[in-house]
């Protein structure tokens, strides 16, 4: 029994528009009766919206099986027993904490800051999170990414404001997202006992490096940011398992 993890932008879909080979491969997995979850590190959106976007372009996908970088910071606070935290970061991330029971603050009396992008973050918000880690709270981040795909090119993404605490407060977060293992690990957990499991994603630095870190097989697909120029580049701790050019030949 497999189990699959997927990325979604650069593997299943671009934008709006879905990937050739995305769906049949979706299909193929299901009819072999494998397991198959999304896992995304965008945290400004919930699975429901995941789960309604991918059926729209014609690949059904329930909320439970799309894991956000939001929810298994849920997950991670949950199961360190942490209930109130100051949050930076949108809606995917604020529901994904109150979903597990954790109350937010906008104060620096809290357990735990949790950084994520947000679109309105300014100085006060720097302010409450400086003061509560240098009172001891617990500074996690839900990814580092320095940039955000959109449809029209790149915007900053959290790995920027992650940044800006770590630069005032002077301490390294949590990181939950790819590539740090902690994400993978808790998807294990849930869904990995007995399966043989495989990660597959378009970049190297985040889903290849994610996966060696968290100890399963790894798979570069070609439709997004890595090119097949750039494989010869790839440093022997960074290199995949299996690379295809689309994901529908790793049914072979």
């Amino acid at each position: 029994m497999r189990l699959w993890i997927l990325d979604l932008d650069g593997v299943v879909y671009r934008g709006n528009k879905l990937i050739e080979g995305a769906k049949e491969f979706v299909e193929g997995v299901r009819d072999k009766g494998e397991d198959l979850v999304f896992l995304t590190n965008n945290s400004l959106f919930t699975p429901e919206f995941y789960s309604e976007k991918l059926t729209r372009l014609g690949i059904p996908v329930e909320a439970c099986d799309i894991y956000t970088s939001a929810e298994l910071t849920g997950a991670y606070l949950q199961e360190s027993g942490i209930k109130k935290v100051f949050a930076i970061g949108e809606g995917g991330l604020k529901k994904a904490l109150l979903r597990r029971g954790i109350k937010l603050e906008e104060s620096p009396d809290v357990e735990a800051v949790v950084v994520g992008l947000d679109r309105d973050f300014h100085y006060r918000k720097l302010v409450i999170a400086y003061k509560a880690i240098e009172k001891g709270a617990h500074f996690l981040a839900t990814n580092t990414d320095s940039t955000l795909p959109c449809e029209d090119g790149l915007l900053p993404g959290s790995g920027s404001i992650v940044a800006s605490v770590e630069k005032a407060t002077g301490k390294r977060p949590v990181v939950i997202g790819k590539p740090e293992p902690v994400g993978i690990q808790l998807i294990l957990q849930e869904r990995g006992e007995g399966k043989e499991v495989f990660i597959v994603g378009d970049r190297v630095d985040t889903d290849v490096l994610a996966g060696k870190r968290a100890g399963i097989k790894t798979v570069l697909v070609l439709t997004g940011v890595t090119t097949r120029a750039e494989i010869d580049k790839i440093p022997p701790s960074h290199t995949p398992d299996i690379i295809v050019d689309r994901l529908e030949e790793l049914l072979k």
